[in-house]
């Protein structure tokens, strides 16, 4: 502590930061920076006025869909800085070609494109230990960028491998992915919820075959999204038959009622024989069915008890379906008589 407060220490690190600012700041070259991105920011301000009139009156209109209008809530204030980003691009893309000195110009860069970033990560990602994680590491990697330390990094984690056999997997692979997975997974799940609202939308299609269609939709979207996921990492897909076989097995032996309720629910979904609104009794549980599942069955009784029956037990069991051909349903009422 004392050390920080020693006033030679003090002084020359007031020395150095002049000479870092006599140097770097107080030159034509950084002069002529400023200019340029003082000057791009404005051009930047003037060309955004006409998108903004376009799309605020679109945004306020109410045919937007519910899902779409938080989104253009949240590009509609990045209208500028997206456009000063590229009036930047453009700007470091003739400075390398006059050979001018471009690094205020970068640093601003890569500092707008974290906001932006960042801005859009914390409309679109809900949790917010996911959110903060996410802008955490965009900042690091601006961070590695402005001190011209990202590209060494880079070079670092792909010297960090393992190899077998043929394939080589390297640090930097795995890390890009884990970030390829999260996003095509998150780009699935959208996608699947979107098909979802469609596909409940087409009249000549039923209850259970719409919730079947959905539920192979959201696994195809999956299995693609992890596929391309692996081999964006370098791992030939060739290779995970034998993992295929093994995850097999494991399956057979320590996933079996997992397995078994989710090919249920789909026999279940298949053949018809119930669907959501249907009046069941199964297992001395009587009541309307809210839900198929991919595991369970939602069945909600007179007394508004939730009851999650398992796909399988509905397979095994004697279920009595009392709107099975006919909606028409009785309803037993006791009246005491004095």
């Amino acid at each position: 502590m004392d050390r920080l407060l020693d006033p030679e220490l003090l002084k020359a690190l007031f020395v150095d930061a002049q000479i870092w600012v006599e140097a770097e700041i107080l030159t034509l070259a950084a002069l002529w920076e400023l200019g340029a991105i003082a000057f791009t920011l404005v051009l930047a301000r003037i060309i955004a006025i006409p998108f903004r009139k376009r799309l605020e009156p679109q945004v306020k209109k109410t045919r937007f869909d519910a899902k779409l209008s938080p989104i253009w809530r949240t590009l509609l204030p990045l209208i500028t800085p997206i456009i000063w980003v590229i009036l930047l691009w453009v700007a470091v893309a003739v400075a390398d070609q006059l050979e001018l000195r471009d690094k205020l110009m970068s640093v601003v860069v890569s500092l707008v494109n974290a906001w932006i970033v960042i801005r859009l990560i914390t409309q679109f990602v809900r949790e917010e230990v996911w959110a903060r994680f996410i802008a955490v590491v965009v900042w690091v990697i601006a961070a590695l960028n402005i001190v011209g330390l990202l590209q060494p990094t880079l070079d670092l984690l792909d010297g960090i491998a393992l190899k077998v056999g043929q394939i080589r997997i390297t640090a930097l692979g795995i890390i890009e992915g884990l970030f390829y997975l999260v996003l095509l997974l998150w780009l699935a799940n959208m996608a699947s919820n979107l098909l979802e609202r469609r596909i409940k939308k087409l009249p000549n299609i039923t209850p259970s075959m719409q919730v079947l269609f959905s539920k192979l939709l959201k696994i195809l979207l999956v299995i693609i999204a992890i596929f391309v996921a692996v081999n964006s990492v370098g791992i030939d897909l060739t290779a995970l038959a034998v993992f295929g076989g093994a995850l097999g097995v494991g399956i057979g032996f320590g996933l079996q009622k997992i397995v078994s309720n989710f090919i249920s629910g789909i026999i279940l979904l298949m053949d018809r024989s119930i669907k959501p609104g249907d009046t069941i009794g199964v297992a001395g549980t009587y009541g309307s069915i809210q839900s198929l599942g991919a595991r369970y069955v939602s069945v909600i009784t007179r007394d508004g008890i939730e009851h999650l029956i398992p796909n399988e037990e509905l397979i095994v069991t004697r279920v009595e379906n009392w709107s099975f051909s006919a909606k028409r349903v009785r309803l037993r009422c006791p009246v005491g008589v004095s």
